[in-house]
């Protein structure tokens, strides 16, 4: 069985774009920990290329 494909709105903003802290609520908070080989993409990756990434682990995408 498989789950039903979501589709979500693309974001958009005019603001400036933070990684690793929560906006939403009332009492925004920082990750508390590391990102590491943060990418950015201009585009959705297909499934294959999320699997390749993941399985890549250490050795980089």
């Amino acid at each position: 069985m498989t789950s039903p494909r979501r589709r979500f709105a693309r974001p958009t903003t005019t603001g400036p774009e933070f990684l690793g802290q929560d906006l939403w609520g009332n009492n925004p908070a920082w990750f508390a920990g590391s990102l590491d080989e943060v990418s950015i993409y201009n585009r959705v990756l297909t499934a294959d290329e999320i699997m390749a990434i993941y399985t890549a682990r250490t050795t980089g995408k």
